[in-house]
């Protein structure tokens, strides 16, 4: 079986995801979410930042994989059992919620864990429990390859909200009208107005997919930021 997971290109965006991440985002007390897949290359990723176990949340749908979380010779790097929730993202943060916890970070890899149709809905939802803290940092990747109903932003010249962020605003202009749209519909239909931090685009050599990846300080939720700043 192809180890979809595994990809050197892969591993270079959640390496500067995570660097961005922790750059304000400080380890290690903050506590962060991920969606890691069936193996531990996120979760060691996240580790290598200086982020404590006990303060990392996994969410994964497939009820096999927590036990690969679990195995004894991982044990001591791993999160304890109540950090693991076998559920949608969406309803992994209402649960935490419940028990009092809100983010500092999450990073929702989407590679995997929802059908394309799910992003954005499991985003918005996500956002609207409440789970993230006022100026924490969202990372959303998505693959490239998916559309989204971009169609009629085709030719639209936009800021992305980035002009305040050094190099981001040339760097957007340099995508193709195709990645703008992207970008442009996963800030702008979640449902929380968001100011563009960093991102990237890889290619997984392992499943022949464009990955784009996007990171948000998230300032408000339940508006869109129509402003662009």
């Amino acid at each position: 079986m192809t180890d979809r997971f595994g990809s050197l290109g892969k591993q270079e965006g959640r390496v500067e995801i995570w660097r961005t991440i922790s750059r304000s985002v400080h380890p290690p007390l903050s506590q962060v979410l991920i969606l890691p897949g069936s193996k531990h290359y996120e979760l060691d990723t996240v580790l290598s930042f200086g982020y404590r176990p006990e303060n990392i949340f996994l969410v994964e749908k497939n009820p096999a994989v927590k036990a690969n979380f679990t195995r004894i010779p991982r044990q001591d790097h791993c999160p304890k059992p109540g950090n693991f929730l076998r559920m949608l993202v969406s309803e992994a943060a209402m649960k935490l919620k419940a028990r009092g916890i809100t983010l500092n970070a999450a990073h929702l890899d989407f590679c995997s864990h929802c059908e394309s149709k799910e992003t954005f809905s499991e985003t918005q939802k996500f956002l609207r429990s409440g789970i993230m803290r006022e100026n924490g940092l969202l990372a959303i990747t998505v693959l490239a390859t998916r559309e989204m109903e971009i169609d009629h932003l085709l030719g639209l010249t936009m800021s992305f909200g980035v002009k305040s962020q050094k190099g981001l605003d040339r760097r957007f202009g340099q995508l193709s009208n195709q990645d703008q749209g992207r970008l442009y519909m996963l800030w702008h239909t979640v449902g929380a107005k968001l100011d563009a931090i960093n991102f990237g685009k890889y290619y997984n050599e392992k499943t022949r997919n464009s990955m784009l990846w996007a990171i948000f300080k998230v300032q408000k939720i339940g508006g869109h930021n129509e402003s662009g700043s």
